[in-house]
């Protein structure tokens, strides 16, 4: 994990429990994390992604749709639109966030972490705080 890749707000995890960022200090490469009442410095070479999963997916609000691996909140016509199509044979994940008119981001075959998703939904406009 690099610390350009994160923000103040995205879940990572450290020595296998989901940490929040709360800080970034480029120059040391250190990473504030909190949880609860907890609070500290990390390496961020010592952080690790959380992989995007169904289970996140839906209990954050995502709905499954039939074709693909994919998940969405809002609609196609509508603004905001998020869509997740997560790893299956074949298909690379991708994040699609969309947020006025026909302007579409789409993050590529790097939609895989939870972190990226927060992003996604920073980029359309959606003011949801993810669970874990």
């Amino acid at each position: 994990m690099k610390i350009n890749e994160l923000s103040v707000g995205d879940w990572v995890r450290y020595r296998d429990r989901e940490w929040q960022v709360c800080s970034l200090y480029k120059f040391t490469e250190e990473v504030g994390l909190w949880r609860k009442d907890s609070q500290f410095c990390e390496y961020v070479s010592d952080l690790h992604h959380i992989p995007l999963t169904a289970e996140i997916l839906e209990k954050n609000g995502f709905r499954k749709l039939d074709r693909f691996n994919e998940y969405v909140i809002g609609e196609w016509d509508s603004n905001p639109f998020i869509a997740v199509r997560l790893a299956e044979k074949f298909v690379e994940p991708t994040i699609l966030a969309k947020n006025g008119g026909t302007s579409a981001h789409l993050f590529g075959s790097r939609g895989e972490y939870v972190h990226q998703l927060q992003h996604a939904l920073r980029l359309a406009g959606i003011g949801k705080e993810i669970e874990v």
